[in-house]
């Protein structure tokens, strides 16, 4: 093939470079935190041309800080222009951004869009008016309290859609479906996702990369029998299993250590907001195709197929790839396609890619084909396979009994083995009222999982769970916040899984339960299940005190979170009934009639 010489190339960067300076000259103040990305991306030359957009950004706390890193990578760019008004406003904008910074850090203001405290929420507001996030929740709650009307017309105070930020907009796009304005919401997610998403992808590529060098190096130095005093005195004599344990901690630490990796996943996470605004949009799409008729509705079908797939970062053809099709096809109601996928893993695969597609069966739901696939793993396997199924035959497992059936046939040395040993005895603790016994027990296996990094996702997922258990042995509501906060990470980590999503809109919904308990009743000494909390809420309902009680359920912004999470639970699981029976409980506790029926036609 041809390669191209000097001026090919440089006429090629010009090219580059105008259309990014026109796609930013596009959006302009209208849509200020999409049209700095494209001036950045044009070069030096678009510094000055950036700067009306600059200029509407730093009005806006919120919006300054929905533009991540992109006004600092600006204002590094306006430190080589001569234009006085450029570096006027370079010079300002280290104060604007540091401002932005502690309103969002306030710690008045947080408490107040943590508890939804209504009076509180309202004074923040009047003192910012134009704090985006407190609108927000202001109107969600109206929301919640059946005023979609007035909700919307609170976030339309905060000016056109692109003035908005990306989060907002997802609420506001959200409340546009839901009074029937499907088109408008489909468009406005859409205008939304496409410049964000590429930015996503390549964040999430970067750091898969950087992860996978970074272990590169200590791994090859481990085989060549180079590593630190410490961790080899720390390896001798020991068993495989535990040698494996020691060398993966170690491991975990030097990554999790890593600036580089740190830098990195905070710019992934810069930009996953996306990922939720990518299942809604594809959510809202099939709504769409489901009234349309002939190619509108294939044309709609596709938009929608190739938006779950784009939060996917797996290349075509690979075993990844493949799964994930496989998902993306069940989560679009066309299962034989699914399985069709499913089943070339199945045919091609070993050991370790069948176990994947039983773990993907039990993230859509499926629990009966996972067990099935599981237990020919196990019958057919040795070694780690064979532990392996073993271990997710446990979590398929429907009593205690059984999953201590099958961890005590996988190998008991191994870490992941004890840890949920442990777990189960932790419970069984409990169960029998040995409380201090149990919260003991809970605490370990929560410190066992974070050994191994709040970035880990099944990890910090886990550890939530053993901190739900401290709630129970305790009565202490800081567990409930921490397994929140586990899981908001792990969500960030895993933003297309069932599971996680599942379990963190839980872990809101019980959260949101006992605070609102935790008014009427001492939540402290009853410690109530999430099942328990729901069902006093419900005779307190069902009493005197209905009106009250309904409306503090309805402005608690945890439980806001938890209806949309489940949602997008039921459009990542569509075969699993677990996060519908759970938003049908929650609608019932509220009395909302007519979200129950929107819950039923999107079932049909």
């Amino acid at each position: 093939a041809r390669v191209a010489d000097v001026s090919e190339r440089a006429e090629f960067v010009r090219r580059g470079s105008a259309l990014h300076q026109r796609l930013g000259a596009q959006y302009g103040t209208d849509w200020p935190v999409e049209a700095l990305p494209e001036f950045l991306a044009a070069g030096n030359d678009a510094t000055a041309a950036a700067l009306p957009v600059v200029d509407a950004l730093a009005a806006s706390p919120s919006l300054a800080l929905a533009a991540a890193a992109d006004p600092e990578a600006w204002r590094t760019a306006a430190g080589r222009s001569h234009a006085p008004a450029v570096t006027a406003r370079a010079a300002t904008l280290p104060d604007v951004l540091s401002g932005a910074r502690l309103l969002d850090e306030n710690a008045a203001r947080r408490q107040a869009l943590e508890s939804g405290d209504r009076p509180a929420l309202e004074a923040a507001l009047r003192a910012h008016p134009d704090d985006q996030p407190v609108a927000a929740a202001l109107a969600a709650q109206r929301h919640r309290e059946g005023e979609t009307a007035d909700a919307l017309r609170r976030l339309e105070a905060l000016g056109t859609p692109g003035r908005m930020t990306p989060s907002v907009r997802g609420l506001y796009a959200q409340l546009l479906a839901e009074v029937g304005r499907v088109a408008e919401a489909d468009e406005l997610l859409t205008r939304t996702i496409e410049p964000r998403l590429p930015r996503y992808q390549s964040a999430q590529r970067a750091l898969l990369a950087a992860v996978e060098q970074e272990q590169r190096a200590p791994v090859e130095r481990a085989r060549a029998g180079v590593l630190p005093d410490e961790i080899r005195e720390r390896l001798r004599n020991q068993p495989e299993a535990e040698q494996q344990r020691i060398f993966t901690e170690w491991l975990t630490a030097q990554l999790r250590a890593s600036p580089t990796l740190a830098a990195l996943r905070a710019t992934r996470d810069a930009h996953a907001d996306v990922v939720s605004l990518a299942l809604s949009a594809g959510m809202i799409k099939l709504r769409r195709a489901n009234s349309l008729d002939g190619a509108a509705r294939t044309a709609a079908l596709a938009e929608a197929e190739r938006l779950f797939l784009a939060i996917r970062d797996e290349a075509d053809g690979s075993t990844d790839f493949r799964l994930g099709l496989g998902q993306v096809y069940h989560r679009l109601g066309r299962a034989a396609q699914g399985d069709r996928e499913m089943a070339a893993v199945l045919r091609e695969g070993g050991p370790q890619e069948k176990l994947s597609v039983a773990n993907v069966y039990r993230e859509l739901g499926n629990r009966d084909r996972a067990r099935e696939i599981a237990e020919d793993v196990f019958n057919h396997s040795t070694g780690r396979d064979r532990v392996g199924a073993a271990m997710l035959l446990s979590l398929l497992a429907d009593t205690e009994e059984t999953q201590e059936q099958w961890l005590r046939r996988a190998d008991s040395q191994d870490e992941a083995v004890r840890v949920r040993l442990r777990d189960l005895e932790a419970r069984r603790a409990l169960t029998e009222g040995r409380a201090a016994d149990a919260d003991r027990a809970f605490a370990e296996v929560a410190a066992t999982y974070l050994r191994r990094g709040t970035n880990d996702p099944a990890s910090a997922n886990n550890a939530s769970i053993a901190h739900f258990g401290r709630y129970a042995a305790t009565g202490d509501v800081a567990h409930i916040n921490a397994a929140v906060r586990l899981l908001e990470r792990s969500r960030a980590g895993a933003a297309d899984n069932a599971i996680v999503a599942h379990n963190l809109a839980s872990s809101l919904c019980y959260q949101g339960y006992v605070r609102v308990l935790g008014t009427l009743v001492r939540t402290a000494t009853l410690r109530p299940s999430e099942s328990d909390a729901q069902l006093l809420l419900g005779t307190l309902v069902a009493g005197p005190r209905r009106v009250e009680v309904l409306t503090a359920l309805r402005r608690d912004p945890s439980l806001g979170r938890c209806v949309e999470l489940l949602r997008q639970a039921e459009a990542l699981a569509p075969r699993s009934f677990r996060a519908y029976r759970q938003e049908h409980a929650h609608l019932e506790l509220l009395d909302d009639d007519g979200a129950l029926l929107g819950m039923l036609a999107r079932m049909e």
